[in-house]
């Protein structure tokens, strides 16, 4: 029923319909945008990797949510954590996401509009309408716009985070997910991360996989297509 409705909102209104999740946060509803669409077909998608990285979180936390789309992970986990910070490089679907964090009183400057990856060079991305969450970094400029980028120790460096600060992240960059690892040597190693779920599509998993045990995170599987990192405590 709740499905049907949405249908014919989108059909009939020009007015963004809204979702209230269940932590009491609201995410618009945008049309034509998959994970928007999730959120009225499922009651909480990536249910297992959300429950996780609540479990891991405290009031002191720090959320970074790396290819937020419109940051409706970062909505999930705003309620029981310090500060969410939401890095989205595509300029509309970036928008997006500030608007759902302007809908729940969440600072819009928490919203990166940068991608991450292995250095801070600007980055070409994929240019595909509708909040897509197959954006992502590609090589050519060929149907593609110019974003900037950070790595996650440049990020730390600057926002200059105490080491003891609780860290929890997703990583959810289309098979880039090696590059944000590169670029984040110095935060693995030296930060107190407490768990990260990242996508397992990365064509040098195994590389990830190794670089987290080096720095002393186990890892499993967890849901359809994602993977836990996380310390033994």
């Amino acid at each position: 029923l709740r499905a049907f409705i949405y249908q014919c909102q989108k059909r009939t209104s020009d007015k963004l319909p809204v979702k209230k999740l269940f932590n009491g946060y609201l995410s618009y509803l945008f049309p034509k945008n998959p994970i928007s669409s999730a959120l009225v077909y499922t009651a909480i998608p990536d249910k297992a990797e959300i429950f996780a990285l609540r479990k891991l979180a405290n009031r002191d936390t720090i959320f970074l949510d790396i290819g937020a789309n419109v940051g409706v992970y970062s909505l999930f986990l705003a309620d029981c954590v310090k500060e969410v910070f939401a890095f989205e490089p595509h300029p509309e679907t970036a928008k997006c996401c500030k608007m759902n964090f302007a809908l729940n009183g969440i600072d819009e400057k928490n919203v990166v509009d940068m991608a991450v990856s292995d250095s801070t060079e600007p980055k070409y991305f994929s240019n595909q309408a509708a909040a897509s969450p197959i954006n992502h970094i590609v090589d050519k400029k060929d149907n593609a716009i110019t974003v900037l980028s950070t790595t996650l120790d440049h990020f730390v460096q600057i926002q200059q985070f105490s080491k003891q600060t609780p860290f929890i992240l997703k990583i959810d960059v289309e098979g880039f997910e090696y590059e944000v690892f590169t670029g984040a040597k110095h935060f693995l190693s030296e930060y107190n991360i407490k768990g990260i779920i990242f996508e397992s599509f990365s064509t040098k998993l195994a590389e990830i996989i190794k670089l987290l045990q080096n720095n002393g995170f186990f890892t499993k599987p967890i849901g359809d297509n994602n993977m836990l990192a996380f310390k033994s405590d």
